[in-house]
């Protein structure tokens, strides 16, 4: 009887254990998540950069008894970083292109170099490679358009198993694609490829890939009859898309009265075309204005864009700077992809985009 009872103890306590450990590392995980610099002062004088730091702190370790006041602390005002510097394994890639086992590994790093620095994206550094913003694009074997060599080149040194070569200059053609006989595979490709090969179906409907028009019809989604009618965007599609851009207004409210909104010293944040803004409206322009064809996203509340941040600097490390999307910028010029475009937007504020796709030349 005392042998039960002292079984079903020790089981309680190896459960309550088991339930307070998942528990507290699934609050280091959302810790990690969030590096927000809210500060905390607890009762033991140590600051924490917030409230979901100092509860992973004290769920980690087994702490208790400890107190916290909003603010940091006045004798220890700037958070130990490396106290958690390796209670989650959460691999960041830094702005240094170094890779680190965690957000706070990173910060305890920089915090003991009394340097700045910050997570370009999670997850191990990329290879940097050597980037071009032109529009040469090049047909691989794998039936990728790839925006020119370089990025080819790139992708092979990032992924040496898939043995990946170029089967010639130029995009891909309709008949450099091998359509699979098995349905299930066709729709895998279908669904989980990423080739750009618009081709318009005899319904007058542009499809990405010729993936996604045979699956649809194997779906049952169109009817069964409707064949490629030739590659490339119908010409209703294209023709719509002009007038959508002909009517479309970037902004209304003129450039001047914008650039003499009041400047505060802390910008509002850092978005992702590497822009630091201080006014809410500047950055509803340059969205109004370029949000059509580049994804802007908030990257930092109340911190200055870094040089990492830079469209130049991602085409280096980001996957986006190896996809073929052709637009055309206003200075005649055909780049790689809207990444690139925004790149070299920065160095010639009076380039603009013209429109979708590659530069028709006459």
């Amino acid at each position: 009887m005392i042998v039960t009872s002292l079984l079903v103890f020790i089981t309680a306590v190896v459960r309550t254990s088991s339930h307070w450990h998942t528990k507290g590392e699934f609050i280091c995980l959302e810790a990690a998540k969030n590096i927000t610099y809210d500060p905390l002062c607890a009762s033991n004088n140590q600051t924490f950069q917030n409230f979901v730091a100092f509860q992973c702190f004290i769920r980690y370790f087994d702490v208790h008894g400890l107190s916290v006041r909003h603010g940091a602390c006045s004798t220890n005002p700037e958070p130990d970083h490396c106290v958690l510097s390796f209670v989650v394994w959460r691999p960041v890639c830094g702005s240094d292109n170094v890779t680190y086992s965690s957000v706070w590994e990173m910060m305890c790093e920089a915090q003991r170099l009394r340097m700045w620095n910050s997570v370009q994206y999670e997850g191990l550094c990329r290879a940097q490679c050597t980037v071009s913003l032109a529009y040469k694009p090049v047909c691989s074997s794998e039936n990728v358009v790839y925006a020119n060599m370089e990025a080819l080149k790139c992708s092979a040194m990032r992924n040496p198993e898939r043995n990946l070569r170029i089967l010639h200059d130029g995009p891909c053609k309709y008949r450099d694609i091998v359509l699979p006989r098995d349905v299930k595979q066709t729709c895998h490709l279908a669904d989980n490829n990423a080739i750009m090969m618009p081709v318009c179906g005899s319904n007058n409907i542009t499809y990405p890939n010729p993936f996604v028009l045979k699956c649809a019809k194997e779906r049952g989604v169109v009817s069964g009859d409707v064949k490629v009618r030739h590659e490339g965007n119908c010409r209703k599609d294209l023709e719509e898309e002009e007038v959508v851009q002909k009517q479309y207004d970037p902004c209304q409210e003129k450039q001047n009265a914008i650039a003499s909104l009041n400047r505060t010293d802390q910008p509002l944040f850092c978005a992702s075309d590497g822009i630091s803004y201080y006014s809410s409206k500047n950055y509803a322009c340059a969205v109004k204005t370029n949000g059509g064809w580049f994804q802007y996203t908030i990257i930092r509340i109340g911190v200055p864009c870094h040089r990492s941040d830079s469209p130049c600097e991602k085409l280096q490390v980001l996957p986006e700077a190896l996809v073929a999307d052709p637009i055309c910028g206003s200075d005649g010029v055909s780049y790689a992809n809207p990444l690139s475009l925004m790149c070299a937007m920065m160095a010639d504020q009076k380039l603009k985009k013209h429109h979708k796709g590659e530069c028709i030349t006459p």
